[in-house]
Formats: C-alpha cells, structure tokens, sequence
C-alpha cells in the first residue's frame, strides 16, 4: 500500500491561480480591500476640459 503525501487546496491549483490568491492574501494581511465598491474622485469634468485642448479630447 503506498501512500500519497497529503495536498492543500492550492496544491491543485494552476500556478496563475495561486499567484492570484496570494497576491490578494497579501492585500487583505495589509488591511487593503481587494475588491473596492468605489474609487475616489482625482479630477473633475471641468477641470479636465480646462487643462485639454479641444483636439485632445
């Protein structure tokens, strides 16, 4: 009978995936949401006009 060494979860997983988790896990350990509901405000509409040419937009 021989024996099979046991596995975790992540074990199974492709490589891609478990970069991914471990990237997220390390968002959450620094209190960082991962998946934000929102993000915050940098400019407004005016102030984007104002600073472009009209060309450039």
């Amino acid at each position: 009978m021989s024996e099979t060494p046991e596995t975790t979860e992540t074990d199974d997983l492709p490589e891609q995936m478990q970069v991914r988790r471990e990237k997220r896990q390390r968002l959450l350990d620094a209190g960082v949401d991962p998946y934000p509901i929102s993000i915050g405000r940098t400019h407004s509409i005016n102030e984007i006009v104002t600073s472009h040419d009209a060309e450039e937009l």
